[in-house]
């Protein structure tokens, strides 16, 4: 998943709400909306978000972080801020972004099968299900 979230749009949206007066470094945005992604995916409390990333290498790889690490990752305190600053309409924009990014891999796949350079049992079933009711 962590492929397919478009986290170069998030990080133009994100921006945004930071300016650039001294303080704390904020954290990445794949930090921050990855948290919530997994906060809001798993129906859990913010500090139950913060220890799952404390004990799975693979969340703390899907926010972002390059290697394991044995302690928290942040406070979960902070989950409140990142929910402040990415907002409804941040989120909105972000997952347009991934539409239009799955489009462009569905319309990809659609040319190389009309140019059978694949078969279409290696397409997702949704394609190959759209393939049928065209044929």
């Amino acid at each position: 998943m962590s492929n397919v979230v478009p986290w170069f749009a998030a990080e133009e949206i994100y921006a945004n709400n930071f300016t650039a007066a001294n303080g704390s470094p904020a954290l990445s945005v794949r930090s921050a909306l990855g948290s919530l992604i997994i906060k809001e995916t798993l129906s859990i409390t913010d500090e139950e978000t913060v220890f799952q990333i404390q004990e799975n290498p693979y969340l703390q790889f899907f926010i972002g972080l390059k290697s394991f690490q044995n302690e928290a990752p942040f406070d979960s305190s902070l989950m409140t801020h990142f929910r402040k600053r990415i907002t409804s309409i941040d989120i909105a924009n972000v997952s347009e972004n991934l539409l239009k990014q799955y489009r462009k891999i569905l319309e990809e796949r659609e040319q190389l099968v009309k140019k059978k350079k694949i078969a279409v049992k290696h397409l997702p079933p949704r394609v190959q299900l759209q393939k049928s009711l065209k044929a």
